[in-house]
């Protein structure tokens, strides 16, 4: 009975981290930066893959949210993580001209 209690909690608390971290790609996506700090403080797994395998970081690089991504750096996004087609953070803040966020990700140590 109480490896029962304890596989039913720990799914909760698996469910829980798993809604966290959608719900930081979604804030992530919005440019809501009180969201994701608030998100981030809940415990949201910052390296939380969506079905397209962008993490709230990949967001943060295409809509150039320099704060977001900032912060997402700080708590520990992987920096070379690659989507389902093979691309990465840096590639998207190359391609849609986000410099600053360009210098901020190679110097978490992103490569191309």
């Amino acid at each position: 009975m109480c490896w029962a209690v304890t596989l039913l909690f720990l799914m909760f608390v698996s469910f829980v981290w798993a809604d966290l971290g959608e719900e930081l790609i979604q804030a992530a996506e919005n440019g809501d930066l009180t969201e994701v700090e608030k998100l981030l403080e809940a415990g949201a797994d910052v390296n939380k893959q969506n079905n397209d395998g962008e993490t709230a970081l990949f967001f943060a690089a295409e809509h150039g949210y320099v704060e977001i991504a900032e912060k997402l750096i700080e708590e520990g996004a992987d920096v070379n993580v690659q989507n389902n087609n093979g691309g990465t953070t840096l590639m998207y803040a190359i391609e849609y001209g986000y410099t600053e966020i360009m210098e901020m990700l190679r110097n978490a140590g992103a490569v191309e």
